[in-house]
């Protein structure tokens, strides 16, 4: 059959079938069924819209994707229309009406979900349309809510109540749409998966899934109709109920045993709902309804829906019990079904369902059940069966047992014969019990599992029952258990057997489950007389235990583990007192013989036991001291049995009083702490036993407590064991630590071990412990007393240091954790350090006198000399923290961060604010100072930690934001102002600048340091607020004058207020005062150096200006001429002087810069003779400031070059003198490396810049500077160096080429480069700071390689033999390649590190060293180096590289060359060949330039020679990886040339490239003088007239034996074969070859 004919005939089939089935759910209508597959889809004509139209076919399509994909286009339409169409258009509402009902049965989750969401939101936005809707659609729309899949059914019901928003709108939906809901329900139980699907395009699975979802809607919504209507309401239209009920019920009930769980459970809470509500729709199908839910579902799977099946029979039996009987047509019993379904157990569903079965039993009507024992017994074994089955869950076993048990009960009754009864349960019952007491595997089928309750209730049913033969049965059966257990007691294996422990094990386990079920028994049943058989045969097991206890000496265990059990289970068995005596007996003969058995720890807890049952308390003291005193007389050897037993004994609180009384037990236990605090770990538990029971006397706790206290030390090898131990005290018995002595102790303690960063386990353990012994109680009175001892602690900490003292962190996160309860000024203010320690701790500092290099440095300057002599040694014996703190800076830290949280005079009393901010300042400037000197072992011990410093650089910062939020909070200084509120602190400023004043008065190391503090303060002021002191408030002060003592402090305002003060006329007059006085003065005069100092302090009041306007021109050029007349005594005994001079011709010299004289020449004299009269010394103390002011002259001077010739000359007299005292400066040596000497060394490396290299003549002694421990040194050194090694090289290639011998490299430069540096010397940090001597071990190589950069290309083979000779290139490279992670695979990436083709292909020394990090310049170095090096030395890098030993190092290496270098590289080399081209020179007139073309994206070089009008050529290929990988030369056209020689040429060409160090241009070269030299002496051919033969291109190689001419082959056989002889063309002689030719076959 065709496909065609295939198809009609479907379609004609589907036809038919559509027109047998309802029509609009059973109407006539012309649409037909809405959820048919057959139901054309609705017109689209009325949708203007075209983006609509294709969502909509798409919704007709097969495929989910499509239709998912329509859906999401229809909801993105819905909530955001465009802005032209106000509201959705009616058409695409009925159009989507007649598509919903099918999308929202689609097997596809996705496209129901979406369905429902475009529902809401069509609905949403035009409620008032979608209401006429609503009768289409309401009933797809409530039947989404019952989806099985939470996500559709949660979209549907989200729809419907954002529509109907309360729950009273939705039960009146239902209740309006009763028929338009009835009338689906009916029309989709008609469906048939043939009706819904179409089969072609969905699997049977498929359509059986759509009918059976279909068809649970249905069920669903008449249930919830019947559930939720009232019966008035359900009567207004009974006659749609039972058309739906009557229709069809053999398939509506017959739902109940289909596959689908969900659908199960809907049907069979159908028929619950209509058994309550309406039982006419039940009683008019009883025998349907007993078909489909006894015969039929009971012997189907009813997995996850049995419940609900039991659930809705029980009601249905109650109501019509002839289900069971009359109304059951099927020949098997219904009694087998019931019984095969139970035997399947819950089938996965809940616990009560077993309770539902038994409810379900009881109400079963006589008959159905059996009689017959056999029957009954094979029933039971089906409920055990069920029971256990895997499947079923073990949470359901205690109920699942429990109505077993009530089962049989139910069961037994129903047999008349007592006998019969007894059998029951000897057969259904008993067999439980035995294998609770005493499982075994034969018996297991009856294991309970862990529900004795469901056991104890077991017996009570068979204790409770009224039949004497039971009781008796149940009487006898214990009797049995409990011999049997007791013979197993006596028999269990001696302690010799492989078995014991086993053994053993299993009867205290077996003990253990007798007296729990005994238990539980007492517990349900108080009365005695139901629980007398347990009791008797308890009793017996018990006397037995006693027995064996003692017989075998206490090595069978397991029987006092079975009266220890007993004791704590069954209580009630010892108010026997048969059994209370066999105890008190056991206990005055025994007990103390016994522990040191292995049933020590039993016997021990028996004893613990008894004091429950004690009458009096007596009797258990006088046997716990009884046993306590008989353990403790034990020898030493017997330590562990001590120790052990002791232990025991003490576990109980019930011991807690009578321990404390026994002295002989608390020196044991003192003993014990000693040993356990010292790591000894069996006496821990001795230990911890003895804080968790309190067995500790009072005196005893107050030493545990001391011991515990001298442990928690960080040096203490055990201070581990002392924090468990404090940890076990806390939680235990915190009591002990509330002393307020031993709270601060501890608490200092615990901080200090708080801050250990080396051992983590120790600190993280103290944090907790901090916080669990020492918590921040809401109780004011308890805050005040955890205050005061957080603040006693603050105080010892600060008032002293020592390598133990707590950390200024720690302090301070003390401080604000107190605070944080309450911050008054008076609680603040008593959290600060004391005055009078702070004075204290800053005086040995105050003492010492400065370092005179600070002379150097602005703006206080050579203010330092002036300082009298005193003390120069760093103070000694300072204590100091563990961070090297001394108590002063520690003090600072602390309250510099106090003061951070609040304002100071918020938290400062009045009286003290001044003092804080004088001790705060002078801190400042003595910290500062030494940071700028790198001193050590003052304030702080070292600058080498960075942690610490950037804790101090904080501090500083902090100083200076104190003082500015003081400035902000005086609206005035002056002595004048008003009275201020009580925050103001103009006061607080007054008295500080008055303070400072006078302390700068004195010239000693504190005036000095109050001047500089004084400087600072005021230029926050000045910055903060416009200066308001004017001439009055100066002329108050009285030190502005030239003859003042004060010149700390008068120099502290002019510095401080700065250009500020340049309209005041106070300091105009001191100006031009002391421009006088110093113009007349003597370098002698002790004055003098003050008045210089104070001229240089005023004179930068006007450095902003490029004249001194105050000052006439005449005086200046005095004054210049009179400090110019002390050079001969400046250069020699007034060192310190001549920094100060040339300080003020800094500013005095360009103020005449038009004026002529001899002053310039006298200056840059003066400056030259201060540097030679340091050429033997070191570069720094008290000459350091005159060098660095000398410097700074210098330039000055040099920027003035063009103001008068006078200057230009005096420069240009001067220059050699001043570049060669420049170069001895750069020799001098040097000791820290500290501000001061940058600061002259950064001076001089500008200045070292300058110098012509031809003024240079001891070279090789600055090759050392290299290795010189000072950054700047080598920086000034390199830079020199570079100059001189590149301009040295042309004259070197000169002589080299002239004299014919080997260029070699400076001895001293290679010298540099034997020591190389390797990783394993500098950890992850150093190396990130680009350690000096790596810097100029790289340094060196840049020198060698800039010695290539202008050498020619045969001193450049000298060096690179020269190099690769030496194996400098190894270490090298091996280092680099460490650094840069190719060793370890991690290779730098350079565009992380920012660094571009420009700067790997330059270093540029200057950016280098302004870079942020010292690591970044270190990376650019050593890239721009490994650039160099495959320019230059390509072939050596080359070689290292193969013959690398580390294979990740070689591929890492390769692959990173390629990526960032390969290409710079090659770009160079092709810019060389160009340029070679364009400039190449011929060895000979014979010889013809190469024609040259390069190629640089196909990194290629075309080379031909021209030979007779053709061009023999080749091509040089540079690899991705060159110069790692050779470049190959290849062939592109021979002409005249033999193949072989060809051949050789391409080799030579290849190989004086690869021995040439990778030199394109040499291989060029030579392949140009072998194609010149082959093509030498050879003539033209006679007959061609051509050099090459046409067609062969080649060389006349035929030879006349007469002429001796050269012919071509194919000419000589042409010229044969037409002449008809082989004679010579030219000669015409006769021609031997000519014969081989003619007869040559054509």
């Amino acid at each position: 059959m065709s496909n065609r004919q295939y198809k009609s005939q479907a379609s004609s089939s589907r036809a038919a079938l559509a027109a047998g089935t309802f029509g609009g759910f059973g109407s006539a209508s012309s649409r037909g069924s809405v959820l048919s597959y057959l139901t054309p889809p609705p017109e689209l004509k009325a949708v203007s819209d075209p983006n609509i139209v294709v969502a909509f076919k798409g919704l007709s399509k097969k495929d989910a994707t499509t239709k998912s994909k329509a859906l999401e286009d229809l909801r993105a339409f819905v909530q955001s229309p465009p802005e032209s169409q106000q509201e959705i258009d009616g058409a695409i509402l009925d159009i989507w009406v007649q598509f919903y009902p099918k999308l929202a049965i689609d097997n596809s989750r996705r496209v129901r979900e979406l369905a429902h969401q475009v529902q809401q939101h069509m609905t949403t936005a035009d409620k008032k349309r979608m209401q006429k809707l609503m009768p289409d659609i309401v009933a797809t729309w409530l039947a989404g809510m019952s989806d099985r899949d939470r996500a559709v059914s949660k979209a549907a019901r989200d729809g419907l109540t954002a529509f109907l928003n309360t729950d009273d709108k939705v039960l009146i939906c239902w209740k309006v749409f009763q028929p338009q809901i009835l009338d689906y329900a009916r029309g989709a139980l008609d469906e048939t998966p043939q009706s819904l699907c179409d089969d072609r395009s969905m699997s049977p699975d498929e359509m059986q899934e759509t009918y059976l979802r279909v068809v649970g809607s249905s069920v669903s919504l008449v249930e919830s109709l019947l559930t939720q209507m009232k019966e008035s309401d359900i009567g207004k239209h009974l006659e749609k109920y039972e058309l739906y009920f009557n229709s069809s019920p053999a398939k509506l009930w017959g739902l109940a045993s289909c596959e689908d769980a969900f659908v199960r459970r809907l049907v069979a809470r159908l028929l619950d709902i209509c058994l309550k509500k309406q039982c006419g729709f039940v009683e008019a199908n009883l025998e349907l309804i007993s078909k489909a839910f006894i015969a039929e579902a009971l012997s189907s799977s009813q997995t996850s829906s049995a419940f609900q099946l039991i659930q809705a029979l029980e009601p249905l039996t109650k109501a019509y019990p002839e289900v069971w009987t009359s109304s059951y047509k099927t020949k098997k019993s219904a009694f087998s079904k019931l019984q095969k379904f139970i035997a399947k157990g819950s089938q996965g569903g809940p616990a009560a369902y077993w309770q539902s079965l038994q409810s379900l039993l009881a109400s079963l009507p006589s008959g159905v059940l059996p009689t017959d024992i056999d029957a009954l017994l094979d029933f039971l074994s089906a409920i055990r069966d069920g029971i256990n089955s895997r499947e079923e869950p073990r949470g359901n076993a205690e109920l699942a047992w429990t109505s077993y048990f009530h089962i049989a009960d139910h069961l037994a009754k129903d047999l008349s014969d007592e006998t019969l009864q007894g059998k029951l349960f000897q057969q259904s019952v008993f067999p439980i019990f035995e294998h609770y007491m005493h499982p075994s595997a034969e018996s297991s089928k009856w294991s309970l599992g862990r529900n004795s309750p469901a056991l104890a209730k077991a017996f009570v049913i068979c204790a409770s029952t009224r039949e004497a033969t039971l009781r008796t049965s149940l009487s006898h059966e214990f009797e049995r258990l409990a011999g049997d257990f007791i013979i197993r007691l006596r028999t269990s294996l001696p302690m010799q057997s492989k078995d014991y422990e086993t053994s053993q094990t299993s009867i205290v386990a077996e003990g253990h489950r007798w007296f729990s079920f005994v238990n539980e028994v007492f517990t349900l049943v108080p009365e005695i007389e139901t629980s007398k058989i347990l009791e008797q045969n308890s009793s017996k097991i018990i006397t037995a235990s006693f027995a064996a206890i003692t017989i075998r000496n206490g090595k069978a265990y397991s029987a006092a583990a079975v009266v220890d059990t007993a004791m704590r289970l069954t209580p009630r068995l010892f108010r026997i007192t048969e059994n209370m005596d066999s105890l008190m007996i056991f206990f005055e003969l025994d007990f103390n013989g016994l522990l040191d058995s292995p049933s020590m720890k039993y016997l021990v807890s028996m004893l613990h036991n008894f004091v429950h049952f004690a009458e009096e308390r007596s009797e258990f003291a006088k046997f716990w001291q009884s046993a306590v005193c008989n353990v403790l007389l034990l020898p030493e050897d017997e330590e562990d049995r001590k120790i052990r037993t002791i232990t025991a004994l003490i576990a109980s609180h019930d011991v807690r009083d009578i321990a404390a009384l026994n002295d002989e037990l608390q020196a044991f236990l003192h003993s014990m702490f000693v040993k356990a605090l010292h790591g000894d770990q069996q006496a821990w538990p001795v230990f911890e036993t003895a804080v968790t029971f309190h067995t500790i006397a009072s005196a005893q706790e107050s030493l545990l407590v001391a011991l515990i206290l001298s442990g928690l030390d960080i040096i203490n090898a055990y201070v581990e064991f002392a924090l468990n131990a404090l940890e076990l005290l806390a939680k235990e018995h915190k009591d002990v630590l509330q002393d307020h002595n031993t709270r601060v102790s501890l608490l200092t303690k615990l901080l200090a071990l708080s801050e250990v960063k080396d051992n983590t386990s120790v600190s993280s353990k103290a944090i907790a412990l901090r916080s669990f012994v020492e918590p921040y109680a809401e109780d004011l009175e308890k805050i005040d007393i955890v205050r005061n001892r957080v603040v006693e602690l603050v105080h010892n900490e600060l008032e002293t240091a020592s390598p133990q003292s707590l950390l200024v962190s720690t302090l301070l996160k003390e401080a604000k954790d107190a605070l944080a309860l309450g911050q008054t000024p008076e609680v603040v203010a008593s959290f600060f350090p004391g005055l009078l320690h702070w004075s204290d701790s800053l005086a040995p500092f105050l003492g010492k006198h400065p370092s005179l290099e600070l002379g150097v440095l602005r703006p206080f300057g050579g203010a330092v000399f002036l300082v009298r002599d005193h003390n120069r040694k760093h103070p000694s014996n300072i204590p100091r923290d563990t961070k090297g703190y001394s108590m002063a800076l520690r003090m600072a830290l602390y309250a510099t961060r106090l003061l951070c949280l609040r304002h100071l005079p918020q938290i400062v009393p009045k009286e003290q604010e001044v003092h804080y901010l004088y001790f705060l300042a002078l801190t400042y400037e003595l910290v500062n100072d030494q940071i700028d000197l790198c001193e050590e072992n003052m304030l702080f011990a070292s600058n080498l930690d960075p942690d610490s410093m950037d804790e101090i650089r904080e501090m500083l910062r902090s100083i200076l934001s104190i003082f500015s939020l003081c400035v902000s909070g005086a609206p005035s200084r002056r002595e004048d102002a008003p009275s201020l509120p009580h925050y103001d602190t103009s006061q607080t400023i007054r008295d500080l600048i008055s303070r400072l004043v006078e302390v700068s008065r004195a010239p000693e190391p504190q005036g000095y340091y109050a001047g500089k503090a004084l400087s600072r303060f005021l230029g926050i002021i000045w910055a903060r607020q416009d200066y308001a002191g004017g001439d009055n408030w100066l002329q108050q002060l009285g030190i502005m004058n030239s003859t003042t003592q004060n010149i700390f402090g008068a120099s502290a305002i002019l510095i401080g207020f700065g250009h500020n003060l340049r309209n005041q006329s106070v300091v105009h007059i001191l100006c031009n005062n002391l421009v006088s006085d110093v113009a007349t003065s003597s370098p002698h005069d002790e004055k003098t150096f003050q008045k210089l100092v104070l001229l240089n302090s005023c004179l930068m009041v006007y450095e902003d200006e490029t004249e001194i306007p105050v000052v006439a021109q005449i005086r200046l050029i005095s004054v210049i001429k009179q400090i110019l007349s002390w050079s001969e005594v400046l250069t020699t005994t007034h060192i310190e002087l001549a920094s100060e001079v040339c300080r003020a011709l800094h500013r005095l010299l360009p103020a005449i810069k038009d004026v002529y004289g001899s002053y310039w020449q006298n200056a840059l004299e003066l400056v030259a003779a201060i540097w030679s009269s340091d050429r033997t010394d070191k570069l720094s103390g008290n000459k350091l400031p005159a060098i660095g002011m000398s410097l700074k002259l210098v330039s000055i001077l040099q920027n003035l070059e063009d103001a008068n010739d006078d200057l230009a000359d005096a420069l240009a007299f001067t220059n050699k003198s001043i570049s060669r005292g420049l170069v001895d400066l750069l020799k001098l040596q040097r000791s820290t490396n500290n501000l001061p000497l940058q600061f002259v060394d950064e001076l001089l490396l500008r200045q070292v810049s300058k110098i012509n290299p031809a003024t240079i003549s001891d070279v090789p002694e600055l090759f050392p500077l290299l290795a010189s421990d000072f950054r700047l040194v080598q920086s000034a050194a390199f830079g020199i160096l570079q100059k001189l090694v590149v301009d040295s090289q042309q004259q070197i290639s000169l002589d080299a080429a002239l004299e014919g011998i080997d260029a070699k490299l400076s001895e001293e430069l290679l010298s540099l480069l034997l020591d190389a540096p390797t990783i394993d010397q500098y950890d992850d940090a150093n190396l990130e700071l680009f350690p000096i001597a790596v810097r100029g071990y790289l340094l060196s190589w840049h020198l060698v390689f800039d010695s290539f950069s202008s050498a020619s290309s045969r001193v450049r083979s000298n060096y690179s033999a020269l190099i690769e000779d030496g194996n400098y290139i190894e270490p090298f490279l091996n280092f680099m390649f460490d650094v840069l992670g190719h060793s370890a695979a991690s290779a730098l990436k350079l565009e992380k590190k920012g660094l571009d083709d420009a700067m790997i292909r330059k270093y540029d020394m200057s950016a280098a060293m302004n870079l942020e990090s010292s690591g970044r310049d270190m990376h650019w170095l050593l890239v721009n180096l490994y650039y160099l090096g495959l320019k230059y030395i390509p072939g050596t890098v080359k070689k290292w590289w193969l013959t690398c030993k580390d294979r990740q190092t070689s591929i890492a290496v390769e692959a990173w060359t390629e990526k960032y270098f390969s290409n710079l590289v090659v770009q160079d080399l092709l810019d060389d060949v160009i340029q070679w081209s364009d400039t190449q020179e011929t060895g000979s007139e014979d010889e013809k330039t190469l024609s040259i073309r390069v190629s640089k994206n196909s990194r290629e070089v075309f080379a031909g020679y021209e030979i007779d009008e053709m061009e023999t050529s080749i091509v040089i290929r540079l690899p991705s990886t060159y110069p790692l990988k050779i470049a190959t030369v290849e062939s592109v056209n021979r002409v005249g040339i033999p193949e072989a020689k060809w051949q050789n040429f391409l080799r030579y060409t290849q190989g004086a490239i690869q021995f040439t160090n990778g030199s394109v241009i040499d291989g060029l070269e030579t392949f140009r003088k072998n194609v010149a030299i082959s093509l030498k002496g050879h003539e033209e051919c006679a007959i061609c007239y051509s050099i090459v033969s046409s067609p062969g291109r080649k060389l006349p190689d035929k030879e006349c034996p007469t002429c001796h001419h050269k012919f071509h082959n194919e000419c000589l056989y042409q010229w044969f074969k037409q002449g008809h002889s082989n004679r010579c063309p030219l000669c015409r002689n006769a021609f031997p070859y000519g014969a081989k030719l003619a007869n040559r076959p054509r």
